[in-house]
C-alpha cells in the first residue's frame, strides 16, 4: 500500500508538522492583532458559560440553552474571577482544542481517503477553514471535526451496518451535539434512515427467501448465495445499528437532555431553534426579555414570541420561499469570498475534469447512488435551514460545518479509479493508466493551490480586522455594558478603538463606561472626541453633561443638557439632570422651574428632583449657618 512506503510517510509527516506549525503561528499573530479583550470575536458567551460551570458545577449550572456545554466545560478548568485573565488562559485552551480538532480531521481523512486527497482536505482545513477564528475561544473548530467524523461514520455505517460502528457513530454524534445543538438533526436523520431501511429490508425478507430457494434449485454459485444471505440479514444489521447509535448518543447526553425535559418538556430544547430562528430579524428575536433559558414562558406570552407555529400562521409559502432564496444567495456570496470556498470551487472543477475522462462514469454513479442521495439529503436539509436563518443571524459559520463532508465527498468521488469497487472497501486501484496519471497531476496542482492560497490569506487577510468584525466586537461589548458590567466593558471598547480609532460609537460608549466607574475626567476626553466625530448625537451630550457635572464644570454641563432639551423636547432625563445641575450650582429658582416643567413629562422623576432640591437647600442653609 502507498501508506506503507517510508518515503510517503516521511513526506506526509513533514506536511503535517509544517501545517500545524504554521497554524499555531498564524493563531498567535491573530491573538495579538485582533483578540484584544474578552468580548472580541464572539467569545464572551463561552467564557461566561465556562465561568458559571466553574462556580456552580457541571450538573448544576443551567447555561443559556443556546450554546452547548462541552467546550465551556473544558474551558472552566482555567476559570478566574478576573475576566481578562480568564480570557487569556481560555484562548490557549481554545487553541489546543482546535489542534485536537485538526488532528481528528487528519485521522478521519487518511483513514477513508488516499494520501493525496486526504492531504488536500487537511491542508484546506488548516489553512482555509480554521484560521479565521484560530486566535479566539470558539466551539466551531471542534464541531467541524466532530460533524465531519459523524457524517463519515454514517456513510460507513450505511455500507456495513453493525453494532460496533453504530455505537461509535452514536458516541461521535453525542459529542457533536454537546458541542453544538445543530448536530441534533443529523442524529435524527441517522435513526430515521436506518429505521426506514430496516423496515424495507424486513418487508422484502419473504421475497428474498423465495429467491434463495430458486437459486439453490438452479445450482447457483456460492458467491451469489452468500450475497443473497447477506441481503436477507441486512435488516437485523440496520436495526441493531440504530439501537446502538441511540445507546451511544444517549450515554453521553442523558444528563443534559433530562434537564431539558424537566424544565422545558422536550429533550432537544434550544433557544435558537425554538424561538430565534422563527423571527424575521435579530431585533425581533431578542425583543422579549423573558428568560427563555431558565423556564418556559407562560401561555399568554407564547403568542407574542417568535415560534414555529406563529411563523406559519403569519407567513405564506411564497414569503418563506423568498426568505430561503435570499438566504441561499447570501450564503453563496459568503462562500465565494472565503478561502475554503475557493478551495471547494477548485476541487469541484478538478472533479469535473477527472470524471469527464472516465469511461465507466455512469456505472460508477449508479454504484454509489444511495450514498450520494444520503449525502445530498444531509447537505440540502442543513443548507435550507441555514438559508432560512440568514435574515436573523448573518455569517458563514453555519455553512462552514458542511465544508469538510462536502469537500471530502468531492475528492473521494473524483479520485476513484476506473473499475468496480466493492461497497465498504477502502482499496483503490492504482493510477496505472494515462487517465490515472492525469488525475494525480490535477490533484497535485490542487494541493499546491490550497497551500499557496491558504498561506497567503492566513498571512495577509486574517490578521486584519474587517468592518463586520469591528461592529460585532462593539455589539458584544455594548451588551456587557447594558448588563451593568462597566469594568469589563472598558477593556472591550478600548480594544475596538485599537482596531478603529475613528469608530465613534465605541468612543462614546467608552466614555459612558468610564463615567459609570467614577472616572469622569477620562470619560470627558472620550465623550468630547465622540462629539467631534458626531456632533448631533443626543446621547453624547447627555453623558458629557453628566461628566462635566461630576468634575464641577457646571456651566458646560448646563450647556450640554440644554442642547439635548432643545433637540429632544421630551427627553425627561436631560431635564432631570439639568435641574440637579442647577441645584448643585446653588441656582435653586432655576432648579424649581425645571422641576415644574418635568412634571408634565414624568411625575415620579419630577418628585424625585424636588426631593433632591429640597435636600440641597437644607444643606445650603446649614452651611451658611
Amino acid at each position: 500500500m502507498v501508506m506503507s512506503n517510508p518515503k510517503v510517510l516521511i513526506a506526509l509527516l513533514t506536511l503535517w508538522i509544517a501545517l500545524a506549525g504554521f497554524y499555531v503561528a498564524s493563531a498567535l499573530r491573530q491573538m495579538n492583532a485582533l483578540n484584544l479583550s474578552a468580548t472580541a470575536g464572539g467569545q464572551y458567551p463561552y467564557l461566561n458559560y465556562a465561568q458559571g460551570l466553574a462556580e456552580e458545577g457541571l450538573f448544576t449550572y443551567l447555561g443559556d440553552r443556546n450554546r452547548m456545554p462541552l467546550v465551556p466545560a473544558a474551558l472552566s478548568i482555567a476559570a478566574d474571577e478576573d475576566t481578562e485573565v480568564f480570557a487569556k488562559r481560555a484562548v490557549w485552551l481554545g487553541l489546543a482544542l482546535s489542534l485536537v480538532a485538526l488532528t481528528m480531521v487528519g485521522m478521519v481523512s487518511y483513514r477513508f481517503l488516499p494520501p493525496l486527497p486526504a492531504s488536500i482536505l487537511l491542508a484546506s482545513a488548516t489553512l482555509g477553514l480554521f484560521p479565521a477564528k484560530a486566535g479566539f475561544v470558539q466551539a466551531e473548530h471542534l464541531f467541524y471535526a466532530l460533524f465531519f467524523a459523524s457524517v463519515t461514520l454514517l456513510i460507513r455505517l450505511m455500507a456495513a451496518p453493525g453494532w460496533r460502528m453504530g455505537l461509535l457513530t452514536g458516541v461521535t454524534l453525542g459529542l457533536a451535539y454537546l458541542t453544538k445543538a445543530s448536530a441534533w438533526p443529523l442524529f435524527v436523520i441517522t435513526l430515521t434512515v436506518l429505521a426506514i431501511r430496516a423496515v424495507y429490508r424486513a418487508i422484502r425478507r419473504t421475497a428474498g427467501t423465495e429467491d434463495q430457494a430458486s437459486l439453490a434449485g438452479n445450482e447457483a454459485d456460492e458467491l451469489e448465495q452468500n450475497e443473497l444471505k447477506r441481503r436477507m440479514a441486512g435488516w437485523r444489521g440496520d436495526f441493531f445499528a440504530a439501537v446502538f447509535v441511540l445507546v451511544g448518543f444517549v450515554s453521553l447526553t442523558w444528563s443534559y437532555q433530562l434537564e431539558n425535559i424537566r424544565r422545558f418538556g422536550q429533550p432537544a430544547y434550544n433557544v435558537n431553534a425554538q424561538y430565534y430562528m422563527w423571527a424575521d430579524s435579530w431585533g425581533e428575536a431578542t425583543a422579549h426579555k423573558w428568560p427563555l433559558h431558565q423556564k418556559l414562558p407562560p401561555a399568554e406570552l407564547l403568542s407574542e414570541l417568535p415560534t414555529a407555529s406563529r411563523y406559519w400562521r403569519t407567513h405564506s409559502l411564497s414569503q418563506t420561499w423568498l426568505r430561503i432564496a435570499y438566504g441561499y444567495r447570501e450564503l453563496g456570496r459568503l462562500l465565494t469570498r472565503s478561502s475554503y470556498g475557493l478551495h471547494l470551487i477548485a476541487a469541484v472543477i478538478a472533479c469535473g475534469v477527472v470524471l469527464a475522462l472516465r469511461r465507466d462514469r455512469w456505472r460508477f454513479f449508479r454504484q454509489w447512488t444511495a450514498n450520494a442521495i444520503l449525502g445530498l439529503l444531509i447537505v440540502g436539509l442543513y443548507l435550507t435551514a441555514y438559508a432560512f436563518y440568514v435574515p436573523v443571524a448573518y455569517g458563514d459559520r453555519f455553512i462552514r460545518s458542511l465544508y469538510l463532508p462536502v469537500m471530502a465527498g468531492v475528492l473521494w468521488l473524483s479520485w476513484c479509479r476506473e473499475g468496480r469497487q466493492e461497497r465498504g472497501s477502502d482499496s483503490l486501484r492504482p493510477a496505472s493508466s494515462l487517465r490515472g496519471m492525469f488525475s494525480t497531476v490535477v490533484y497535485a496542482g490542487l494541493l499546491v493551490f490550497v497551500l499557496v492560497e491558504g498561506t497567503w490569506r492566513a498571512l495577509v487577510v486574517h490578521p486584519k480586522p474587517t468592518r463586520e468584525f469591528v461592529r460585532f466586537y462593539y455589539n458584544e461589548t455594548q451588551e456587557l455594558l447594558l448588563r451593568g458590567e462597566a469594568a469589563g466593558a472598558v477593556g472591550g471598547f478600548e480594544g475596538v478603538l485599537a482596531l478603529d480609532r475613528d469608530f465613534v460609537p465605541a468612543r462614546r460608549s467608552l466614555g459612558v463606561a468610564l463615567l459609570q466607574l467614577g472616572r469622569a475626567s477620562e470619560a470627558i476626553d472620550h465623550l468630547e472626541a465622540a462629539r467631534a466625530g458626531d456632533s448631533d448625537h443626543i446621547d453624547t451630550y447627555n453623558s458629557l453633561g453628566g461628566a462635566y457635572a461630576a468634575v464641577g464644570r457646571f456651566e458646560e454641563a448646563v450647556d450640554a443638557f440644554v442642547y439635548v432639551i432643545e433637540h429632544s423636547v421630551d427627553d425627561r432625563m436631560a431635564r432631570f439632570n439639568l435641574g440637579a445641575t442647577y441645584a448643585q450650582m446653588g441656582e435653586f429658582a432655576k432648579a424649581w422651574e425645571v422641576a415644574d416643567d418635568l412634571s408634565a413629562f414624568h411625575e415620579d422623576l419630577s418628585n424625585k428632583l424636588r426631593a433632591g432640591i429640597e435636600e440641597m437647600e437644607r444643606e445650603k442653609v446649614r452651611d451658611d449657618q
